[in-house]
């Protein structure tokens, strides 16, 4: 079975009729305290950020997520921004870089990579921890399909 379909197939098992759907939210971090920053456990880092309020991405923003395996043995999700949501990522990894880019499944830190350069193409790669449930993140991002 091809990875995309058998995500697609596990956002059809994860989220059951009448179940809540998923939220998902992306949060700048900082690894230091400061005003009006939420101090939050990152499982993935086994370290506590300090997480921005305001919400840079929402899980509207994404047009696809698919699993991907990395040449040296790793797994890493390739999620596909809107139009919108591209330029909104362009914005916020340009002016952030060094910073690390939370993301929040029903108000929880589930990984937090570190912005290394803008990412100007709509595309992002996020390298999953092998203690991490790749398929449960890439489920919970799915975008809500189309009527």
């Amino acid at each position: 079975m091809k990875p995309l379909l058998a995500i697609a197939l596990l956002v059809l098992l994860a989220v059951p009729a009448g179940a809540k759907r998923p939220v998902a939210e992306f949060h700048l971090l900082e690894d230091e305290p400061g005003a009006g920053l939420e101090s939050v456990d990152v499982p993935a880092l086994k370290a506590v950020k300090y997480m921005h309020p305001e919400v840079v991405l929402l899980g509207s923003d994404i047009a696809a997520v698919a699993a991907m395996d990395l040449p040296h043995g790793g797994r890493a999700l390739q999620i596909t921004f809107t139009h919108d949501g591209a330029a909104k990522l362009a914005r916020v990894t340009a002016a952030s870089v060094g910073k690390s880019l939370a993301v929040v499944i029903d108000g929880k830190v589930v990984v937090a990579p570190r912005i290394m350069s803008a990412i100007t193409e709509g595309v992002a790669h996020i390298v999953i921890p092998p203690e991490q449930s790749l398929e449960r993140i890439a489920a919970a991002l799915q975008p809500l399909p189309a009527r």
